[in-house]
């Protein structure tokens, strides 16, 4: 009798330890399935923020009328902080960076533009933003002589999204 208990009990733990593995096996398995999503998540909001800033370069409230990414910083300084352009775009934040020639790295507001590098057109307050970029001609109207003419400058049109964790 004591050797069938002994059989029994060893057939039991054996298929314990099998249920067991399996269900690491699975726990592991469903890891790295989850870890796919998430990154598959993150690029599918790079994507969409990157066609989202050359659509923007292009749509009239940035550009400058010229056949290639370029924006209007005399449109941008008028956009400035105004909250009707916060629900907008699907985007957290938007600002443009001017890259070449660097100023100060100062945030533009109406007093101290054209002497500024940085026009932040939507900003949500929203922490935890990722932002992606791309590089964009940043155009003005100025006039030299008496003569106007459009001079622009190397700039980088920032769009920036709330990391979801």
């Amino acid at each position: 009798m004591k050797k069938a208990q002994m059989k029994i009990q060893q057939m039991s733990f054996m298929l314990l330890a099998v249920v067991l593995f399996f269900v690491i096996v699975g726990l592991f398995y469903l890891s790295i399935r989850v870890q796919g999503v998430k990154e598959s998540a993150e690029d599918l909001q790079k994507q969409a923020a990157v066609s989202i800033a050359g659509e923007l370069a292009n749509s009239p409230e940035f550009t400058c009328g010229k056949p290639f990414l370029c924006v209007d910083a005399d449109k941008l300084i008028v956009m400035l902080n105004r909250p009707e352009y916060a629900g907008f775009w699907p985007v957290d934040s938007i600002k443009v960076v001017g890259v070449f020639p660097l100023k100060n790295m100062t945030e533009c507001n109406k007093n101290n533009y054209p002497e500024c590098d940085v026009f932040s057109v939507v900003d949500t307050g929203k922490s935890n933003i990722v932002y992606f970029s791309t590089f964009v001609s940043v155009c003005r109207k100025d006039e030299k002589n008496g003569f106007a003419y459009d001079k622009c400058e190397l700039g980088r049109l920032m769009i920036g999204s709330a990391k979801n964790e």
